[in-house]
């Protein structure tokens, strides 16, 4: 987005423009994304920006209480910021931090539950958490598995073995599932 075009959401939105929240906002209005702060102060950096971290903590919560971009809370780790506002549900990555809308007429429901007594509805948002497949890893078996983690510095796994194996482990618990934090479904 150009920084004319900011400048005009900045007064629609009620947001006094500065140098830092015009910075912040041409990262992250630059395109549909969905941002950390973190990934933004990055991009700051590497732009040669002496933004404070306060400062893009304070201004992005300035943006979202105004309306300009979406807060999503979906990590009790990190909040993004989603430069669409329009209505939509997303997919959450929970091994990569990855988020990825949904269209919102790709989602349906047949019914929902009645309303708390005195409220009204204000929207419906869905997030899927997803996290990376690898039955074909532990159909291959386990020992294959073991291998793979050392060649590979550790996988995650939500199939038939649930938990995080670490390469270390492996390497210790060779040929066992001792090595693997979680359970083993049946």
């Amino acid at each position: 987005m150009a920084r004319a075009d900011i400048l005009v959401q900045f007064d629609l939105h009620g947001i006094l423009p500065t140098p830092q929240r015009l910075e912040i906002a041409e990262i992250l209005l630059a395109k549909p994304q969905h941002l950390s702060a973190d990934q933004i102060i990055d991009r700051l950096r590497q732009s040669g920006s002496t933004v404070s971290k306060a400062t893009v903590y304070n201004t992005l919560n300035l943006f979202g209480e105004c309306g300009l971009v979406k807060e999503l809370s979906l990590d009790p780790e990190r909040r993004y910021y989603d430069s669409s506002t329009v209505p939509h549900h997303h997919f959450y990555n929970v091994d990569t931090g990855e988020v990825t809308d949904i269209d919102e007429d790709q989602v349906s429901f047949s019914a929902l539950p009645p309303l708390p007594k005195g409220t009204e509805s204000h929207g419906v948002e869905v997030v899927i958490k997803v996290r990376r497949y690898c039955a074909p890893l532990v159909r291959a078996g386990l020992a294959q598995l073991v291998e793979h983690i050392i060649r590979n510095d550790g996988v995650r796994c939500s199939s038939h073995l649930s938990g995080t194996i670490s390469k270390s482990a492996a390497r210790n618990n060779r040929g066992s599932d001792r090595g693997c934090r979680g359970t083993r479904d049946q």
